[in-house]
């Protein structure tokens, strides 16, 4: 009954703890977010959430790019940034966003790039910000820290700079996301940043290295001072293979803060948890990464922004929020929701015997009753248990038994044999203990062989019983106890014999009976004197049987035995066996045996689908090895090997604009119209573009003679393009230092990428088809036009150079 205890209080521990963890999509713009502004502008990129107006439930702030000025030379003062507020008019539990409003009337924004994160860094409980980054005179990028001095007015931060920060900037072309939390766990914000620096390589071309830039804050809650950068540190530099964008939070409930991080991996978008086992000394140690459970990978024309934490609904676990565009989970700003906290209550009916407890939590129950128990653990959801329970009575009983040796005497499942006194333990109907105390007295039986011999017509009388017959006898009387006293009698009654004996033998053999041999074929009379004293007549009928010999021709396969008794022969050859017999005389055999072979023969064949190939009255139509068994003149197996191969073409055609395509490469190719079924003169080539609106296919045919024809494609000619190139032709990163690449979603072919200068010279021209990643580092700061070619098309675009 103790198992099953432990095994409730596993299943309680089970229901308590729930860390299978994941995320469920519910709603793209939940609570009344807005992706865009109410004329469908300033685009959110990033997502905060503060308690701007001290009323206790998370407001809103939201940012990103308002425009970029892509006239002239690109400098960072033409991308304008906005950030904006939505004030949560419900509750902590029960948020609903109003529309957006500007966060001030006039927003301080830095000369560079603008991402900011949010946080009190000097406990005055009002938000401050750290906003990644700022433009010094050397185009460095640096740190500003947005102290908050009001929160109504035009002026409402100080802004301090690197220099009384103390922290390094960054060069230029790096790019930082800040992240403030208190990661050593001393009470105050540290920043982490992570992206990536611009480096140099051994050749001399420029680098995005990914990285985590750590500032430890060595002030205090109410003055900060960050020391930095360390890099990579608390183990970040097992994630640094890639680009991560880090938030932090305690995804998991278990008192330390994990990192969710959104990553680039060729060209799928992935969320990803890097979880947190807190060292001896308290500091964290981020030590292993996995994707998000429940958020699906965004795939090539599929994007995420860097995901936000927040409780929004008051469960007690953070949710995810993050800008997304996905197939499957549309555009917007994605709520996931986290199943962490999600149940809470349990029944449990527990039944128990007399004197046994049931503990959950740190409370122990005795008593029957109903109980409501509520378990409350630190970080982590409370559970209300709903406990029944039931005790249940034992048993006691007296009993005195007598039996006789060799009887059982049985409770329950136990066997008793021996005089004593025994407590036994039983289950009662109700499943708790029933104690028997048994006094038990075993009274000895007697046991007496005794061997009898008489001969036949006389009586051997025990007690009251006569025995005349030959048998084994027990006969039991009784003892005093009334336990049986066991006679075992075995008793022999000796005929006077008067015996018919048959007997058959071979030539040469004697039979001989007493003193009398016998070496003839006859009928005898013989009389003996039996070991006992009485008299034996035997009325003897004897017969003596000849020798045999048998001339025999066999033949069998090779691999079958041919077997005469018991002798096995699998060779040919020329045998004698000799056998016994049915008289068990000798029988001699003369075996002539002849052994013929199987044969074997391995046929290769290559065939087109729809060919029928035969072999015996076996039809083959599929590419494979097969064993096929016949029979040779003899009988015996000939087995075939055969190894077909049926080749069937694959007739996939491909359909890009007016462009018909063949899937397979390498044969022959006819392009017919589907109209009339004729062949099109010197349409021979893999693709074939027709000069007419019409009905189109193909007719392959390989080296070995196989043919296929495919489906028929519609082509209608028209003189007016279908497609925005220029929409689905575009440029990114624009302006760049570095590297840029043509992103085609067209569905055209790419011939060739050039680049023109401000006077329209040629200085740059791409057509080895490699339009990712092209190295523009040789071109000097301005604005280039970039024309992009095709069968179909010519696209341009302008490109700004900034270093």
């Amino acid at each position: 009954m103790k198992h099953n205890l432990i095994i409730i209080s596993l299943s309680l521990c089970s229901v308590l703890n729930m860390y299978c963890q994941t995320f469920q999509f519910k709603v793209n713009n939940p609570y009344g977010l807005e992706l865009n502004n109410t004329n469908g502008t300033q685009t959110a990129s990033k997502l905060l959430f503060y308690d701007l107006d001290a009323d206790g439930d998370l407001d809103a702030v939201v940012t990103g790019i308002d425009s970029i000025d892509f006239t002239g030379n690109f400098t960072y003062s033409k991308i304008t940034y906005f950030i904006a507020k939505q004030e949560n008019i419900g509750d902590k539990k029960h948020p609903v966003f109003a529309p957006r409003e500007p966060f001030m009337s006039i927003f301080p924004m830095p000369n560079g790039y603008f991402y900011p994160v949010i946080g009190d860094l000097n406990d005055d409980n009002k938000p401050d910000l750290i906003v990644s980054s700022g433009l010094d005179d050397a185009k460095n990028l640096q740190t500003l820290y947005y102290k908050r001095t009001s929160i109504t007015g035009d002026d409402q931060f100080t802004i301090i700079g690197p220099d009384s920060l103390e922290l390094p900037v960054f060069v230029g072309g790096s790019l930082f996301i800040p992240e403030l939390a208190d990661f050593d766990k001393d009470g105050d914000l540290d920043l982490l940043m992570s992206g990536y620096q611009l480096k140099t390589d051994s050749l001399g071309n420029k680098i995005q290295q990914p990285i985590f830039m750590y500032a430890k804050n060595i002030g205090s809650t109410i003055n900060p001072q960050f020391l930095g950068w360390y890099q990579n540190s608390y183990g970040l530099e097992d994630y640094i293979s890639t680009l991560h964008i880090v938030t932090s939070g305690d995804i998991d409930n278990d008192n330390d803060l994990d990192l969710i991080s959104l990553s680039v991996v060729d060209t799928f978008k992935l969320v990803n948890v890097i979880k947190n086992n807190i060292l001896s000394n308290g500091k964290p140690d981020f030590n292993h990464i996995s994707l998000v459970s429940g958020i699906p990978i965004a795939g090539n024309s599929e994007s995420y922004s860097p995901p936000t934490l927040a409780d929004l609904d008051g469960d007690g676990d953070l949710d995810i929020f993050m800008i997304q565009e996905l197939i499957s989970n549309g555009n917007g700003i994605g709520y996931y929701e986290n199943n962490l906290c999600i149940s809470s209550s349990v029944n449990v009916d527990i039944s128990i015997c007399s004197g046994e407890s049931v503990t959950i939590g740190n409370q122990v129950f005795q008593t029957a009753g109903e109980y409501d128990i509520l378990i409350q653990k630190q970080n982590l959801c409370d559970s209300l248990i709903h406990l029944s329970l039931t005790v249940r009575p034992e048993f006691n009983t007296n009993l005195s038994e007598t039996l006789c040796a060799g009887e059982v005497y049985t409770i329950g499942n136990q066997p008793f044999t021996q005089t004593g006194q025994y407590d036994v333990i039983l289950s009662s109907s109700n499943g708790c203990d029933s104690i028997i105390h048994l006094s038990l007295t075993v009274y000895p039986s007697f046991n007496t062989n005794h061997s009898v011999s008489l001969c036949e017509g006389e009586v051997f009388t025990i007690g009251s019983q006569p025995f005349t017959q030959t048998g084994q006898y027990d006969i039991i009387l009784n003892s005093i106890h009334g336990c049986d006293s066991l006679i075992h009698l075995s008793l022999t009654a000796h005929p006077e014999f008067n015996t018919n004996l048959s007997a058959s033998l071979c030539a040469g053999d004697v039979f001989t009976i007493g003193n009398q041999p016998f070496t003839q074929t006859g009928q005898y009379d013989v009389i003996l004197s039996s070991i006992y004293g009485c008299d034996s007549l035997i009325h003897l009928n004897l017969t003596f049987h000849p020798e045999t010999n048998s001339n025999l021709s066999a033949s069998i396969c090779s691999g079958e035995v041919f077997t005469i008794g018991n002798q096995p022969f699998t060779q040919t050859g020329q045998y004698e066996i000799v056998l016994s017999n049915i008289h068990g005389c000798d029988s001699l055999i003369h075996l002539n045996l002849t052994v013929h072979p199987e044969e074997t023969t391995n046929l290769t064949q290559s065939l087109c689908a729809g060919d029928i190939f035969i072999i015996g009255n076996q039809q083959f139509t599929q590419t494979g090895q097969y064993d096929v068994t016949l029979k040779t003149v003899h009988g015996c197996d000939s087995i075939v090997h055969a190894l077909l191969t049926f080749v069937e073409l694959n007739n996939a055609v491909t359909q890009s604009q007016i462009v018909l395509t063949a899937v397979l490469s390498g044969v022959q190719y006819q392009w017919f119209n589907c109209s009339d079924g004729s062949d099109i003169s010197g349409a021979t080539a893999q693709s074939f573009q027709p000069a007419l609106t019409g009905s189109y296919g193909v007719r392959l045919t390989d080296s070995n003679g196989c043919s296929r024809v495919s489906d028929c494609f519609d082509v209608i000619i028209s003189d007016i393009t279908e497609v925005n190139f220029a929409e689905k032709i575009s440029i990114y990163p624009n302006p760049t230092g570095s590297f840029v690449t043509i992103k085609n979603e067209s569905g055209q072919k790419i011939k060739s990428v050039s680049f023109f200068d401000r006077i329209g010279q040629l200085v740059l021209k791409i057509s080895d088809g490699l339009y990712e990643n092209i190295n523009v580092s040789g071109l000097t700061n301005g604005n280039y036009l970039v024309e992009i070619n095709g069968d179909q098309f010519k696209v341009n675009h302008q490109l700004s150079i900034l270093k």
